[in-house]
């Protein structure tokens, strides 16, 4: 795929992902959506990819399967411009695949990630047993909470993340949407109060890790996927 491709050899976004990416960032949000097809022809010749279909799975971010050069499959993510967005490629690059799928490169200009793909790629909510779940999970917590943030970093602290989080949902257009999120408010509160008196080493946090974000690899076995990249107490 090249940065003068033509009409045919753009991708067809699924509805729901544009549905998504409109919803959460606006004007900015369908301005980046027609400048797509260029960015990803653009990732396409820097890391000489052939792009494949988009994951299942998508919502404001693209992603997609494709094929480098040598061959080998990996995942290619581009997202709107935006503090999480960032956050992640940091996250990533500070875990260098330690309980978590590789960032193999990243454009910030581009504001893209070329990832390790995950085969066979199955969602921990597939393993039936609740036990086995418990355990892969805290397993995987073990090998991500080993890794200390670097001293230069630009992660946010949890705490801001949070506080950041609840000016959103107060300010939401949508009060029905955000009603759930609104009424946790003060419950929430009190437990960042103790979090913060608590003398709890600072470490970099996963932020988003749940059974979704947790797939099957033959070689690696079960890893994380997905960080949001913040710094804040382990418990």
């Amino acid at each position: 795929m090249s940065t003068d491709a033509t009409d045919s050899d753009v991708p067809k976004f699924p509805e729901r992902f544009l549905r998504y990416a409109t919803r959460e960032f606006g004007k900015e949000g369908e301005a980046w959506l027609e400048e797509l097809p260029s960015i990803l022809a653009q990732c396409c010749d820097k890391w000489n990819l052939t792009l494949g279909r988009p994951t299942e799975e998508i919502k404001v971010n693209y992603i997609a399967y494709v094929e480098m050069e040598n061959g080998e499959e990996a995942v290619l993510k581009v997202g709107v411009p935006h503090g999480d967005f960032s956050a992640e490629m940091e996250a990533l690059a500070i875990y260098e695949g330690r309980g978590i799928n590789r960032l193999i490169d990243c454009d910030k200009e581009l504001n893209a990630m070329l990832l390790e793909r995950l085969r066979p790629g199955k969602m921990l909510d597939s393993v039936e047993d609740a036990r086995e779940q418990s355990e892969i999970t805290a397993r995987i917590l073990q090998e991500l909470h080993a890794t200390p943030p670097p001293s230069h970093h630009t992660l946010p602290h949890f705490m801001d993340w949070m506080r950041s989080a609840f000016a959103d949902a107060k300010s939401c257009e949508d009060p029905e949407r955000a009603r759930g999120y609104i009424e946790q408010i003060p419950r929430v509160e009190s437990m960042m109060g103790i979090l913060m008196e608590a003398d709890e080493p600072q470490i970099l946090l996963h932020g988003d890790l749940h059974h979704w974000n947790i797939l099957s690899d033959a070689d690696r076995g079960w890893m994380a996927i997905d960080p949001k990249g913040v710094i804040g107490a382990s418990c």
